[in-house]
């Protein structure tokens, strides 16, 4: 599986983590899965971990795509979302994935040390 989730429930924070780039039908999957856990319903804050190398075949379309699905699995709740990308493409990948969502709740980032800052947690690697 391309994809892990851990729940904290005392920080309300989810980690969704990527080690490789996701299908569609994964994105979608890991989203339903994480959304459907018990302990979601008390989380405020997300952070996704795209720790893969890049995302060559990636193309517009398909961030565009995957913005609007996970807007659309995450819209009924008002949630603050750090997205961790330390590679140069994927990076500008995800900056231009906030741009389609225009929402300042979200927000991309190099490292874990400051998606943790801006979402104010601790976790072991922060």
């Amino acid at each position: 599986m391309a994809y892990s989730y851990e729940i904290d429930p005392q920080q309300e924070l989810a980690v969704f983590s990527c080690t490789e780039e996701l299908e569609f039908v994964e994105l979608c999957e890991g989203l339903d899965k994480l959304t459907r856990h018990p302990e979601f319903s008390g989380i405020g804050k997300v952070m996704v971990e795209l720790t893969y190398e890049s995302c060559q075949d990636t193309s517009s379309e398909e961030v565009e795509r995957n913005a609007m699905v996970t807007v659309a699995a995450l819209q009924n709740r008002p949630f603050r979302i750090a997205i961790v990308a330390p590679h140069d493409l994927t990076f500008g990948l995800c900056r231009m994935f906030i741009a389609l969502v225009d929402n300042s709740e979200f927000n991309v980032f190099r490292n874990r040390r400051e998606a943790c800052a801006w979402l104010q947690v601790v976790t072991s690697e922060c």
